[in-house]
């Protein structure tokens, strides 16, 4: 196991999917900020990607909402036993990750800006897929 230490502190990551929480609700008066242009284009990258995650929320196998509990007990395996430095949680998690592996970094990249900004124009209302 490769352990990592910043100022004597045990660093460990939780890398979640998408699971239903009150974040999205708790972003949306940033959307509010700046100028007509600004809150233009927050709102088609909040659309957009609001639509990327809940195409995730019920990507996995049983193709049910995943419980954001299993993040909760992640975090406090991490906390109490020994783990990897990185901790992916969720089966979409698991298929970016995949993804990213699969392909040169900069097309990895290329690929997500897809799926997560928005174009011009509307936000298309198709379903957002990892892999082809």
């Amino acid at each position: 196991m490769v352990v990592h230490y910043y100022r004597n502190i045990l660093v460990k990551t939780v890398a979640p999917g998408a699971f239903e929480t009150n974040f999205v609700a708790g972003c949306a008066n940033l959307l509010e900020s700046g100028d007509d242009e600004l809150r233009t284009y927050s709102s088609k990258s909040m659309s957009q990607m609001w639509q990327f995650f809940q195409s995730l929320l019920t990507a996995g196998d049983s193709g049910t909402t995943p419980d954001p509990a299993r993040v909760a007990d992640k975090i406090y395996q991490c906390a109490t036993s020994e783990t990897p430095i990185h901790n992916i949680v969720g089966d979409d998690a698991e298929q970016i990750v995949n993804l990213k592996n699969s392909m040169p970094h900069q097309a990895f990249l290329d690929r997500m800006s897809e799926m997560l900004l928005p174009t011009e124009g509307e936000p298309s209302n198709q379903k957002v897929t990892l892999f082809d």
